[in-house]
This record gives C-alpha cells, sequence and structure tokens, in this order.
C-alpha cells in the first residue's frame, strides 16, 4: 500500500498553519477588494450601496477589465463586505446607539450619527447628533460632517434651516475656526444655485454671479480672515478608531472605507473666493488707484493659503493650499512693487518661487515617480491567486490519492500516476504561494496595528489610507504605470530554449552517426 511521503503533509501543515493567522486571512481578501468600484466611498446603508451600484454601471459601460467580471448582486455583496454591515446592520446600529443614550455614551451615539443611512435614518442621525452634543459639548465637531453629508439637500427648506441652526451652534463652539463658515456659505450657494439661470459650467459666469452675492461673500472673508481651519477629521479618527476597536470592527479595508469615505466642506467655494477677492475685488481696487484695499485682499488669500497648508489634516487641503497662494501671489508680487515695496515683494516672490517647488516635487520631478506601491499591491494579489489555485490542487490529489488507495488500487493509470506526483509536488507550491503572501502583506499589516493603537499626535491621515491596505486604486501624485516585466524574459528565455532545442538536436544527429556504421556490419 502506498503512503503518502512524510514531506508532502510536511508542507501541508505548514501552509495550512498560515490560516490560523487572522492577518493572512485578511490578506486573502486582497482579490476580492481590487473588484470593488474605484471611487467608491464606503457610505453605509441601501443608500450607499444605490450609488454604488450606479458608479459600478458606469464603470462597466466605461468597459473597465474587471467590471467585466460582475454583475450588479455581486457587487453589492462586495460592497455589503467592506462597509459596517460586515458586522453589524442599519437597524441594529440604531438599535446600539438607542441602547448607549439610555447608558450616557455620547460617544458611541456620535458614531452612529455619522454612519447611519443618511437618507432612511434622517431623523435618528438628527436626533442622535443633538443628543451626543447635548450629553458632551467636546462633541459638537460632530455637526460638521453631519451638516456635510446632507450636501445634496443644502438648497432644500425647511430642511436647510435646521443645518444653519446646527452651524450656527458649530460656530458658537468654536469660534475661531473657519469651518462654520464654509459651511454655511456652501448653504447659501446651494440655496441660490436653482435660480442661476443660463450659467450653467462656465466659471468666469459664476464668478460673476458670487460677485453679486454679498451675503456668500460675507461668510467666505470671515472664513478668509480666521486663524484656523480645522476640519476635525482627527478628531473624528480618534472617535472611530476607539468605537472600533472596542467592537471588534477594526477591519482594514473596512476601516479604510470609514475614514476615506467622510464627507468634507465643499472646497470649491474656497477657490472661487480666492480668485474672486483677487481677479475681481483686488485688481478693480488697484485699478482705482486704492492700493491699500488691493494690497489687503492679496494679503488676506496669501495668508489664508499659507494657513491651510499649515494646518492640513490631508494631501488635498496641502494642495488646494498651494494653489490659493499662487493665486495670490500671481498679483500681490507685482502690487508690491508697484507700491514701492521691494523688500516685501522679494519676500513674497521667494514664497511663491517656494509653493511652485512644492507643487513640482509631487507632480513634475521625475525622481519623485513610483512604481513600488503599484508592484506590491500585484504580488499580493498575485500570490492569494496562485494560493487558492494550489489549495484546490493539493486538495484534489490528496482526495483522490488517498480515495483510490482504498478503492481498486490494484488499478493504476495515467490520471493516478499523475495526481500521485502532484501529490508530492503541489504542497511545496502552496507552501510558496502562501509565504509570499504572507511576507508580501505583512507590512500592511504591521503598519494598520501601530495605526490603530499608536497614542501618538497624528497630523494627517493620508498614511493610514494608503498603507494599511494593498489598494490599487486611490490618489496617489506621481505613480508610474504597470509595465510588462516578462517582456524582456521571454526573449531571453525564448533565446534559451532555441539554444537549448538546438544542442540537444544536433547531439542525437551526432549520436545517431556514430550508430550508423555498426548497424550496417555483420554480427
Amino acid at each position: 500500500m502506498r503512503r503518502t511521503r512524510f514531506m508532502t503533509w510536511f508542507f501541508v501543515v505548514l501552509s495550512l498553519a498560515f490560516f490560523c493567522v487572522g492577518d493572512f486571512r485578511i490578506a486573502l481578501e486582497a482579490p476580492l477588494v481590487g473588484l470593488l468600484p474605484d471611487g467608491w466611498t464606503g457610505e453605509f446603508g441601501a443608500a450607499g450601496v444605490a450609488r454604488s451600484a450606479r458608479e459600478f454601471y458606469a464603470d462597466f459601460k466605461r468597459s473597465q477589465w474587471r467590471f467585466h467580471l460582475l454583475d450588479w448582486g455581486t457587487a453589492r455583496i462586495l460592497e455589503r463586505l467592506y462597509t459596517l454591515e460586515r458586522y453589524v446592520t442599519p437597524q441594529q446600529l440604531r438599535r446600539l446607539a438607542y441602547e448607549a443614550e439610555q447608558r450616557g455614551d455620547s460617544q458611541f451615539m456620535a458614531f452612529a450619527a455619522l454612519h447611519l443611512p443618511q437618507d432612511e435614518m434622517r431623523e435618528d442621525v438628527l436626533h442622535l447628533t443633538d443628543r451626543a452634543v447635548e450629553m458632551d459639548p467636546k462633541l459638537t465637531w460632530v455637526i460638521c460632517f453631519v451638516v456635510s453629508r446632507y450636501a445634496g439637500d443644502w438648497g432644500s427648506e425647511p430642511f436647510a434651516t435646521s443645518l444653519r441652526a446646527r452651524t450656527d451652534t458649530l460656530q458658537k463652539w468654536d469660534p475661531d475656526n473657519a469651518i462654520p463658515h464654509v459651511l454655511r456659505a456652501g448653504l447659501i450657494r446651494a440655496a441660490r444655485e436653482k435660480n442661476w439661470s443660463g450659467v450653467g459650467t462656465d466659471h468666469s459666469m459664476i464668478l460673476k454671479v458670487l460677485a453679486q452675492d454679498l451675503e456668500w461673500q460675507k461668510e467666505m472673508e470671515a472664513a478668509f480672515t480666521q486663524p484656523r481651519y480645522d476640519t476635525y477629521e482627527l478628531r473624528r479618527f480618534e472617535l472611530e478608531r476607539k468605537v472600533m476597536l472596542q467592537r471588534g470592527w477594526d477591519h482594514p479595508v473596512v476601516t479604510a472605507m470609514v475614514f476615506g469615505g467622510r464627507m468634507i466642506p465643499r472646497l470649491i467655494d474656497l477657490r472661487d473666493y480666492a480668485k474672486l477677492a483677487v481677479e475681481n475685488i483686488g485688481s478693480d481696487a488697484e485699478a482705482q488707484g486704492e492700493m491699500d484695499k488691493a494690497l489687503r485682499n492679496y494679503r488676506q488669500v496669501a495668508r489664508f493659503g499659507e494657513r491651510l497648508q499649515l494646518q492640513h489634516q490631508s494631501l488635498i487641503y496641502d494642495l488646494l493650499g498651494i494653489a490659493i497662494q499662487r493665486i495670490a501671489y500671481e498679483r500681490l508680487v507685482p502690487a508690491l512693487r508697484k507700491a514701492g515695496m521691494e523688500a516685501e515683494a522679494a519676500e513674497v516672490d521667494y514664497a511663491f518661487q517656494q509653493r511652485k517647488k512644492d507643487l513640482e516635487v509631487q507632480f513634475v520631478n521625475p525622481l519623485s515617480r513610483t512604481s513600488n506601491h503599484a508592484w506590491s499591491v500585484l504580488q499580493v494579489n498575485l500570490s492569494a491567486g496562485l494560493m487558492w489555485v494550489f489549495l484546490i490542487l493539493t486538495l484534489a490529489c490528496l482526495l483522490y490519492v488517498n480515495i483510490r488507495l482504498r478503492i481498486r488500487r490494484e488499478k493504476r493509470g495515467r490520471l493516478y500516476e499523475f495526481m500521485t506526483v502532484g501529490e508530492n509536488y503541489f504542497p511545496v507550491l502552496l507552501f510558496m504561494a502562501c509565504l509570499g503572501l504572507y511576507l508580501g502583506y505583512m507590512p500592511y499589516a504591521r503598519n494598520f496595528s501601530f495605526y490603530m493603537m499608536t497614542s501618538e499626535p497624528c497630523s494627517s491621515l493620508d498614511g493610514l489610507l494608503e498603507h494599511s491596505f494593498p489598494f490599487l486604486a486611490g490618489f496617489r501624485p506621481g505613480v508610474l504605470p504597470l509595465e510588462n516585466p516578462f517582456y524582456p524574459y521571454a526573449l531571453f528565455a525564448l533565446a534559451g530554449l532555441v539554444l537549448l532545442v538546438g544542442v540537444s538536436l544536433l547531439a542525437h544527429w551526432r549520436g545517431a552517426r556514430k550508430l550508423a556504421p555498426s548497424r550496417g556490419k555483420p554480427v
């Protein structure tokens, strides 16, 4: 009776031991995560799934290859795996939130308000927000994200009025922050955009309309003069991290989607007001000889851009701050020289060149580009795919051979021989695939573990979104495209095989020639 060799079971045991490690089981999901639609925000609940489904169909129509593998039902299943619904349904989350209200857990109430479906459970979201703030005024910042979640309803009355009232509460709590004014300006603009007839998407026409809206300008000017621009993203991160760790909901993909899918105030207002203050108000004042007024507007915009860059909590604010500074500096430098302030003009011009250099470092400098992340993601996904292939082949060979040893073992054909060879070698390949997957994913696992447990103060969440899981999608400046690595290898391999075949044929021919005379001699 043939017995499976010890080495076969040795590698099978080593391979199966990886499955006992939680990080390894998470790494196995990498191919599934790669099938999620680009730009999906991970919104929790039916409304978010509906939006993601629309994005899915839009990408499908654009013939992106990976969506050819999916139908709408499969997309919904994948999306449900990577929202909080992996652990708790919206109804369960609402029940837990009201239980938290009974015991005075304001942090969990705030967490639920941030993640309950915004349309189906609007009243619950607003109630939990108000109660959380009432119990713990330190959580008043939650209002910023709740108001931002309803950006699509800013022009709808009477709901917009209730949003303005909550924004007023936020401003009273944090009067030195620009965010409440930005939110209120967004509410004003949204309420009036529906009356902009004939404007369309022409940005110059939009600026002309905004130049007549004194209420919107008043809020934006107040935002540009505040000493702080705090988006509360880090406070939200600390709250959500605490709740997710306590509940055991800290899956890296779910966590990244929860943090990355947050709504933020409309940034277009910041850029539009910067252009309006510089190119309309400032330049008109300069043309009329009111140089002090012009310089005041230019400096106000420049200082705001500097604050935005200095106090940024994500890359998008950093880039927006640089863009706003460039808008201001382009007019401020010649205006200072025109006013005879050469020393200040030189300093501002130096800062202007530095901002352009900052952008060049990220987008223009060829030595800042890299494909390391993309290749790392590819390696993890490839290892995960090979692991599943060799696992299935190994189990099939083991099952077949051991059954045949007990049933009709006297009949052994070519299939049995193939399966016997596979039983010996597929476990080795399975172990190598598991090892490659584990080592490839381990840097991400260690990063995520550190991010979730560190008590050090954080200044940005970009690292969490970039380094906690091997995502291919995302905004990464200076990314080099993936290219086929086997093209040069294939040429050398083909040349080597041709040479090998040629040498083999030559050796066979020479051997045949040596045997030819002996065949003709009598024995």
